[in-house]
């Protein structure tokens, strides 16, 4: 380094010299990653994101009928539950607005021959510890519905799934739909009462099993594989 005389030559400079300012710009990266997966942390936790990055469907965009050839119709019924809570769970839907999202999904499923009939409609009122579940696997709040023992696909609707469109839970013939999906509401129920019939995720984006609901297409296996479970709810 120059005395306090002499001029600084960058030229005459170690990278000793040149050490503390790469170690503070290092830190202000860090701090600024931080600071941006901790604003993250609090949208998702908060609910924030999902209205955020996501957004309701319009009414007036809906599913035109994809017909197909199979003529026995298979009816898969499905029981309904509209979740209000005083958290950011709480559902902004109302009775006509799931029939509706259930009639536009039918209409994708009708290639398969499968018709989702609504057997009830109602509104769950649950508290703090009682929405968790629905992240997982809502036991405690189906245990106690008249549903739960009837051969029907139980449906939850909430305003938020942190990020989530929506999910199944394994085999248990129940799946959440939030208020604020990335793609139309319907295709995500269209698309998670497929893996309730038995679907995995594949990778075709035009498919109705595409990650994220972005299709309505179903294969012929994938129709002969769902028409198989639902076969089990008649």
């Amino acid at each position: 380094m120059p005395t306090a005389h002499q001029r600084w030559d960058p030229e005459d400079a170690s990278e000793e010299d040149f050490e503390p300012i790469k170690t503070s710009r290092t830190t202000r990266i860090i701090r600024i990653i931080v600071a941006i997966i901790a604003i993250i942390g609090i949208l998702q936790l908060s609910g924030l994101y999902q209205y955020s990055f996501f957004k309701r469907t319009p009414e007036k965009l809906a599913q035109k009928p994809l017909e197909g050839q199979i003529s026995e119709q298979l009816t898969v019924p499905l029981s309904i539950y509209i979740v209000k809570s005083e958290t950011p769970l709480n559902s902004s839907r109302n009775e006509q607005n799931v029939r509706d999202i259930v009639t536009d999904a039918q209409n994708i499923w009708l290639q398969a021959g499968i018709n989702l009939e609504i057997k009830s409609i109602e509104e769950i009122h649950v508290g703090t510890i009682d929405t968790l579940p629905l992240y997982a696997y809502p036991r405690g709040l189906i245990k106690n519905l008249e549903s739960e023992k009837d051969n029907s696909i139980k449906v939850f609707f909430t305003r938020t799934l942190n990020g989530l469109n929506g999910i199944s839970y394994g085999r248990s013939d129940t799946l959440t739909i939030a208020d604020y999906t990335a793609n139309p509401d319907f295709r995500v129920l269209a698309h998670e009462i497929g893996h309730i019939l038995g679907l995995p995720h594949i990778k075709h984006n035009s498919a109705l099993m595409f990650k994220g609901a972005n299709g309505t297409d179903l294969s012929f296996v994938e129709i002969s594989t769902a028409r198989r479970f639902a076969n089990n709810f008649n």
